[in-house]
């Protein structure tokens, strides 16, 4: 997303591939696979399955190995295409023709989203797949269940409205809420850990600011209070269900990555510190002058040791921020000069951390 709002005239879409697996092969087999057909009524009646065994001549949903083989197929087709894949993520998958970017994609399954330049021929990936419709900016584009939507002509936002229409506000019983006891009921544990994957997914994907309480909410020795907290959080979560990540218009050849990072000392179970950072990218002159920002990754959680004192955690929140920071700098080193990740530590892009004293400190 970023890549697309930098990036002049280039178009951002998403699409989705009827039947993944199916388009794929078994590669490795060295057995024969049988399957019985599915049987209902209206199968039945109308006579799809004429026999009872089948035997599986390619890639089918269920068998043990069919996600990789699917990757592994989507990998060779993009490389057909000219596609390589970034060698920090498999599959994301960069175009350069000339030395310069023409495309960049993302694959999860049977979801692509892609951005590429107006040269760029894009009816041979239509082609090299078997695609359902296809979504382009600035009509809403949903991805992986987070949608984008077009904000103005230099921005656009990452949302998870329909996910949070759909996970319904959840309260405790009258019953409950006058009963003595404080330990959760097993039913009630499930119900915790239900409401915290909600909170889990939103929180990683598009929120931020509902990372630290996301954390703290989990520990040992659960009570109804937790789980009335919990509820509290997703209701925040829902009444706010339009809050979400804003991508700005960047120079994409003058930017730096910029993590800051900072900790809680001993506020957590067990006199653990709750440790947090966000990295963003930044127009380079951010040195010298206020200028706009993405946030491109973050984090809150609990420091794996007791530290001894405030500075000793601020340490450790900049150590895991600048550890972000500079794998940030490098992807987009090898996104946007080919230069390989793996090979040498980022040189084109700028990479800066910085302990976050106060909250009046990232404004200065």
């Amino acid at each position: 997303l970023n890549v697309f709002m930098s990036m002049d005239g280039w178009v951002l879409a998403s699409a989705d591939a009827t039947a993944a697996f199916l388009q794929g092969s078994q590669t490795g087999r060295t057995q024969s696979v049988y399957m019985e057909p599915p049987r209902d009524p209206l199968l039945n009646k109308l006579g799809v399955f004429a026999h009872s065994l089948y035997e599986v001549v390619g890639n089918v949903y269920g068998l043990v190995n069919a996600p990789y083989e699917w990757a592994q197929e989507v990998v060779r087709r993009l490389n057909g295409l000219g596609f390589v894949g970034h060698t920090l993520d498999a599959m994301t998958f960069i175009l350069h023709e000339g030395g310069r970017l023409m495309a960049m994609c993302i694959v999860h399954v049977d979801d692509l989203l892609i951005t590429y330049s107006p040269k760029y021929n894009v009816t041979k990936l239509q082609a090299a797949f078997e695609w359902g419709s296809w979504s382009y900016y600035p009509e809403e584009i949903v991805y992986c269940g987070q949608e984008i939507r077009k904000i103005d002509s230099t921005r656009l936002k990452v949302v998870q409205v329909e996910f949070l229409n759909a996970t319904p506000p959840k309260n405790l019983s009258r019953e409950r809420r006058r009963a003595g006891t404080e330990d959760l009921t097993a039913e009630e544990v499930t119900e915790f850990k239900s409401v915290i994957g909600s909170l889990q997914w939103v929180s990683g994907r598009t929120r931020p600011d509902l990372s630290a309480s996301t954390s703290l909410l989990q520990h040992k020795d659960l009570k109804l209070e937790d789980l009335r907290n919990a509820y509290t959080v997703l209701a925040y979560a829902r009444e706010t269900k339009d809050t979400g990540i804003v991508v700005r218009k960047l120079d994409p050849m003058n930017i730096a990555v910029v993590a800051y990072g900072d900790a809680s000392w001993g506020n957590a179970e067990d006199n653990r510190t709750q440790i947090g950072f966000v990295v963003c990218l930044a127009d380079a002159r951010r040195l010298k002058e206020k200028t706009p920002a993405n946030v491109i990754d973050w984090r809150s959680s609990r420091s794996k040791r007791v530290v001894r004192s405030t500075l000793a955690a601020e340490t450790q929140a900049v150590d895991d921020a600048t550890d972000h920071a500079v794998f940030q700098a490098a992807f987009l080193d090898e996104i946007l000069y080919q230069q390989k990740a793996t090979a040498q530590a980022p040189r084109r892009t700028q990479c800066y951390s910085c302990l976050l004293y106060t909250s009046d400190a990232a404004d200065e």
